[in-house]
């Protein structure tokens, strides 16, 4: 069957209130969905997600929203109520957010959710990225060439002077039930799939840092400005990717997505970053102190600002009496 032009099976968003008696007969339902051949997505907070033993599977994954609270609040029976108003007034931003992401996927998440671990390259060379016709060839014969199953993110300004139907048709006959082509995706959610293997990427900074979090390997093809350092920095300093800067031949494609893909020793560093940046951004991190110290010197420099302020009407009114 062609996976590019299937329709998707019908996909339901379960979010149990966040306690125990609630979330196991959720389950059951979902259970219930699942059987039927839809696809679910579990949604917890936070905290249930770290203590649960969620599995997921090729239709269920389980996805996580912040319920306000302290990490250390107890969240039991007898203040419950602190639990609920909570989740109103303080994750109803993340959960719009959630909520936005799963409705604008264009399927990719359900996509994903069917193919093995670590089996897709992600394919996305950014919002500003324009390459020709030929390009676009190369890229394509390369990725089928790499065996792996692919979701490419393609613009419709992204292929200069062409159509993108008939590229989207060009995808769909070369990779058949391998590919998957959209215009947009929650590139952090494809990312932290369990089903991506490697990104290809223009290297530039979002992206590189969210590849980074997520410990994916990395084929970079900057275009221009900082991605070429950023490239440079995967290839050469991190080694968690390849550098493929000035090259757009199907043959080095299709070797460098291999490598990444299989490498061992880059998914090694891959994750071995993650790992590191995840300290530096937690409580107590280089990254998490660094804000603090920049936040205590705007509001040093705030007090020092208005002290001076007074000081000087002061003295004008003094001088005018």
């Amino acid at each position: 069957m062609d996976m590019v032009a299937a329709t998707p099976a019908a996909h339901v968003l379960v979010f149990p209130c966040p306690v125990h008696g609630h979330i196991t007969c959720m389950l059951h339902f979902a259970t219930g969905l699942l059987a039927a051949g839809l696809h679910v997505t579990f949604l917890h907070s936070d905290d249930n997600l770290r203590r649960a033993a969620a599995a997921s599977s090729p239709r269920l994954r389980y996805v996580s929203i912040p319920d306000g609270l302290p990490v250390e609040h107890p969240r039991d029976v007898g203040r419950i109520v602190e639990l609920m108003e909570s989740l109103k007034t303080k994750a109803s931003v993340a959960y719009r957010s959630l909520l936005a992401s799963l409705l604008l996927d264009d399927g990719c998440l359900a996509w994903l959710d069917g193919q093995a671990d670590r089996s897709v390259v992600y394919v996305s060379l950014g919002s500003l990225t324009v390459i020709s016709l030929e390009q676009f060839t190369e890229f394509l014969h390369g990725l089928v060439a790499a065996g792996y199953p692919f979701l490419w993110v393609l613009r419709p300004d992204m292929v200069g002077a062409s159509q993108s139907a008939a590229l989207r048709e060009a995808v769909a006959a070369a990779g058949k039930s391998k590919a998957r082509v959209v215009e947009w995706t929650p590139q952090r959610g494809v990312l932290r799939h369990r089903a991506v293997g490697c990104f290809l990427t223009h290297a530039g900074w979002n992206s590189t840092l969210e590849a980074a979090v997520e410990g994916v390997p990395m084929v970079c093809w900057p275009f221009f400005t900082d991605q070429q350092i950023n490239s440079r920095f995967v290839g050469g300093v991190w080694r968690t990717g390849l550098d493929m800067k000035d090259v757009c031949d199907a043959a080095v494609v299709a070797r460098m997505v291999r490598e990444a893909m299989e490498s061992g020793e880059i998914r090694a560093s891959a994750q071995a970053l993650a790992r590191e940046v995840r300290r530096d951004v937690a409580d107590g991190g280089s990254s998490t102190a660094e804000f603090k110290r920049l936040v205590e010197f705007i509001v040093e420099l705030s007090t020092t600002t208005v002290a001076a302020i007074k000081d000087e009407e002061y003295v004008a009114s003094y001088v005018n009496i």
